[in-house]
């Protein structure tokens, strides 16, 4: 009697078990549904829609995989699809909300006609070399006579986490006039086959920031206003906007004919990466932030390269908080919320100062 009833407590728990995960996998899985409402527009996403699900939107004209998904192994792309956004972004330590809105703001420009998708590259160049078909831009219309703002997302040169950080900063930009051009550049295989580099950064950064002289090209030809413009760069972006600002010699930009960026944001950049520059008065103005304990150790490195841009004789303003992990974009409901408010203003009081044509 015993052993029976010491079995039926085993097969209780166990099953108490399997319950709490099936309920726990449910939890993750995201929702699907049609992509229009009654009108024919696009409808809105929540954070109960899937990855899966948004990836695949229409807006993207088929290139969703390579524009929303933040995984560069399309493997992993896979095995995450099913997950809600609310589920990947806990996961992952990425802020749902600001992730969702950054996405809905962007399927109303598109029910608005007021976005485009660029490709980078031309198609003789893709022909040449397929892998320049990765590097592509969503283009946001704004105001003709305000000058352009450029993002790239960061991800480790693996991928770009476009929806967690470049859609949601584009939003506000665009929200307060400003046309914006998001770089999704290129990355993992795409940006240098693995064995060519053998894992190291900086060929990856120095190749990643020929997208963003390529962008630049374009965005001049369609005759956006270059003259003031901004570079935004979060972790691996800021790694490339920082070798398009402080690395010209020999890398092409003297052929561009535009002024430098009138200011640099850099936001938790890629820390190694900047710290091997030598800096000048005619550098950009740069607004950098950057958590505590950053994970990356991008707070130790901007310790050391902030004073030495300013010894150089460069306009910075640094801010570091406590509760801002690395990630986390615009910063909602940590001590860094806010802060694209301050440097959107910091961009403009730099504007009009102009800056020499690169040279």
């Amino acid at each position: 009697m015993k052993k029976k009833r010491g079995k039926i407590i085993v097969l209780t728990v166990l099953g108490v078990i399997l319950l709490a995960l099936a309920a726990a996998l449910l939890l993750q899985v995201g929702r699907g549904g049609s992509y229009t409402d009654r009108d024919g527009k696009y409808a809105h996403v929540t954070k109960n829609t899937s990855f899966h699900h948004i990836c695949n939107h229409p807006l993207w004209k088929g290139s969703g995989q390579n524009l929303y998904s933040v995984w560069g192994n399309t493997g992993v792309g896979k095995l995450t699809g099913f997950m809600s956004i609310k589920a990947l972004c806990y996961w992952c330590g990425w802020n749902a909300d600001s992730a969702v809105d950054g996405t809905n703001y962007l399927i109303d420009c598109a029910n608005e006609g007021t976005c485009e998708i660029w490709n980078i590259y031309s198609d003789e160049q893709i022909r040449q070399d397929p892998h320049l078909a990765a590097a592509q831009a969503v283009y946001y219309y704004g105001n003709p006579e305000k000058p352009v703002a450029i993002v790239a997302a960061g991800g480790g040169y693996t991928s770009a986490a476009s929806f967690v950080e470049a859609y949601p900063y584009a939003e506000v930009l665009n929200k307060a006039g400003y046309p914006v051009a998001v770089l999704k550049y290129r990355v993992g295989e795409d940006l240098i086959p693995a064995e060519d580099v053998q894992g190291a950064i900086t060929p990856k950064i120095s190749e990643a920031a020929k997208d963003m002289l390529a962008l630049i090209r374009i965005c001049r030809e369609k005759g956006l206003k270059m003259d003031g413009y901004s570079l935004w760069g979060s972790s691996a972006g800021g790694g490339l906007i920082t070798s398009f600002a402080f690395e010209y010699e020999g890398a092409g930009y003297e052929e561009l004919d535009i002024p430098r960026p009138a200011a640099l944001m850099l936001i938790y950049t890629h820390a190694k990466y900047i710290d091997q520059f030598e800096f000048t008065r005619n550098d950009p103005p740069v607004f950098t932030i950057v958590g505590v304990d950053d994970a990356y150790g991008g707070d130790e490195v901007m310790d050391r390269v902030v004073p030495r841009m300013q010894v150089a004789g460069m306009d910075v303003t640094y801010h570091k908080y406590r509760n801002y992990p690395h990630g986390t974009g615009l910063g909602r409901g940590t001590d860094a919320e806010g802060w694209i408010d301050e440097a959107i203003a910091f961009w403009e009081n730099h504007m009009n100062n102009g800056n020499e044509a690169v040279q």
